[in-house]
């Protein structure tokens, strides 16, 4: 039986999502603070998500995102899974075209997901159903430490939360649904926003959660796009925040961003393609 998530409690949806994700290729063990704020973060909306029941169990769902932007209506799959005992028996592709059904229905517009670059399986069934690729996503971490063989520079720099990031301006690709201006108003007690200046000149900011290192943006001026300006920024997060060991997520595969961060030595531990489907 299919049917939403509106009387799904967070319990029960991580007792799930934690079957269902036990033998994936990157670790998500989430504690159930974890999900709830990956699901605040991302825009979750139970009355559009889907579960798959088997005697009122809730043994395979997709937690579907909503928004809209600039007058078109996403949805956004934050999570699609099914427990072990229940995999391969076609219940992922029943929850997908459920919620493509439940799209024309209410008129939205466009469904954007991510997909793991090695999980071809997943991508033809995406493909089946309509979705097209849009874009390849690199994952980075790195564990900070002193870059004593660059010169020392000075920045400035601000907390600002106040605003939003201007992506254009500083970013060298467009953010994911899950790293969006969108996600980070979404989830501002979490991050800190910082504005680095240089000579008074405003060059960059960093997005980046308190507690688990994981930075949400990095946007750098064109200009200063550099390792040494990156080891000064890091070498200050550390410094100034305890941040020690950090992760990017999509980060979108050429871009000026994706380049300095090969250049510096940052791990690139795993890549995804976004895939978005139109309905016409």
């Amino acid at each position: 039986m299919i049917r939403n998530l509106e009387t799904v409690s967070v319990e029960e949806l991580h007792d799930a999502f934690v079957d269902a994700f036990s033998n994936y290729e990157s670790k998500m063990d989430l504690s159930v603070k974890q999900l709830s704020e990956m699901l605040t973060t991302r825009s979750y909306n139970a009355k559009f998500s889907r579960g798959f029941f088997d005697n009122g169990h809730l043994v395979g769902f997709l937690l579907v995102g909503y928004r809209v932007i600039d007058g078109v209506t996403y949805f956004y799959d934050t999570a699609t899974g099914t427990r072990q005992n229940y995999q391969k028996q076609g219940i992922g592709d029943a929850l997908l075209k459920e919620i493509k059904n439940e799209m024309k229905i209410d008129g939205i517009d466009t469904f954007v997901l991510e997909v793991l670059e090695h999980n071809v399986a997943a991508q033809e069934l995406y493909k089946k159903n309509g979705f097209i690729i849009k874009r390849k996503l690199n994952c980075f971490t790195y564990t900070i430490e002193d870059k004593d063989d660059f010169k020392t520079i000075e920045i400035d720099y601000r907390i600002n939360h106040a605003e939003c990031a201007d992506v254009k301006s500083y970013c060298s690709f467009e953010p994911s649904w899950q790293n969006s201006n969108i996600s980070y108003n979404n989830s501002k007690e979490l991050n800190t926003k910082i504005d680095y200046y240089y000579r008074n000149k405003m060059i960059g900011y960093l997005i980046c959660n308190k507690e688990s290192g994981n930075i949400m943006q990095l946007g750098l001026d064109k200009e200063y796009r550099t390792i040494e300006i990156l080891a000064n920024i890091l070498n200050h997060i550390k410094v100034n925040h305890g941040i020690k060991k950090i992760k990017l997520l999509n980060i979108e595969d050429g871009s000026g961003i994706d380049t300095l961060l090969h250049q510096f030595g940052f791990n690139n531990f795993i890549n995804q393609y976004e895939m978005e489907l139109v309905i016409k």
